[in-house]
């Protein structure tokens, strides 16, 4: 069981506002800033992985969440396509203003 499933438990479709079944991936987000018009978070792959394009959803833990893409990852002031569990990485995302996440939200798919 992956941490994910262990901190939620069953997931369904986000008529409900809850994540859909799509896999155990979470990214934590330390620090939240605007980064030339998009949000960016920067943090660590805590589990499972994530690549540019990958539809997510900012969980801060109230039982509802909001949709965005990463639009770019970088690591290490590099461009990535994907980044994997224990990478620290940053992530620019779109669909989603800077007020709708903050320190601390999981991002998650």
């Amino acid at each position: 069981m992956g941490f994910l499933d262990k901190l939620f438990g069953k997931k369904s479709d986000l008529s409900d506002n809850t994540v859909p079944d799509t896999g155990s991936s979470c990214f934590v987000a330390e620090e939240i800033f605007d980064l030339n018009g998009f949000v960016s978070a920067e943090g660590e792959v805590i589990e499972g992985s994530f690549g540019t394009g990958d539809k997510v959803y900012i969980d801060n833990l109230s039982g509802k969440y909001r949709e965005a893409y990463i639009e770019e990852i970088r690591i290490e002031n590099q461009t990535a396509e994907t980044v994997s569990e224990n990478q620290e990485a940053l992530f620019i995302l779109r669909g989603i203003s800077i007020d709708e996440i903050q320190q601390g939200d999981m991002i998650i798919k």
